[in-house]
């Protein structure tokens, strides 16, 4: 017959209710989102990245883990971390989801359970890498109208702006 040890257990535990908790909550970030059960006392918060470089219009998602005194990864039930900005003009947070809005830098923070952690956010311009002039499909007899599509993409080829202009004549 083999032992159990209390540290089997716990891991089993964590492993066990965190994927119920993950389950539950329906993100991605699962254990970020939840709070202390049965009062344990938060030791220490871990954000990851440390340091994030972000563009102009996207979003990236932080996680943080919590410990208790013993180092171990802690089970939590309902939303308890708060989460912050030092800049919200230049990047907002909402749970762990940071959203670039214009460039500079940020410090995130995140708190619960009367700790918290930081992580330095920068927000880089979106440079356009590609200006594509979309033209109605097949031919334009003189005198006719059609539409045209400005779409701009990134160096990554993600879409930036696609705009439709007024209708342009041929003469």
């Amino acid at each position: 017959m083999s032992s159990i040890t209390h540290s089997t257990l716990h891991s089993a535990l964590i492993l066990t209710f965190g994927v119920l908790a993950t389950a539950g909550c329906g993100s991605p970030s699962g254990l970020s989102n939840w709070d202390i059960c049965a009062g344990t006392k938060v030791s220490r918060l871990q954000i990851m990245p440390k340091a994030l470089n972000l563009r102009v219009g996207s979003t990236e998602t932080l996680q943080v883990t919590m410990y208790d005194a013993t180092g171990e990864g802690m089970i939590m039930c309902r939303p308890a971390a708060a989460w912050s900005s030092s800049d919200p003009s230049v990047a907002t947070v909402s749970d762990g989801s940071v959203s670039g809005i214009r460039a500079g830098k940020v410090v995130i923070r995140v708190s619960a359970g009367g700790v918290s952690d930081t992580t330095s956010v920068t927000v880089v311009p979106t440079t356009i890498a590609s200006i594509i002039i979309q033209r109605a499909p097949g031919w334009l007899p003189v005198g006719r109208t059609a539409g045209l599509t400005l779409v701009t993409r990134d160096s990554d080829g993600n879409v930036i702006t696609r705009s439709r202009s007024p209708r342009a004549r041929t003469t």
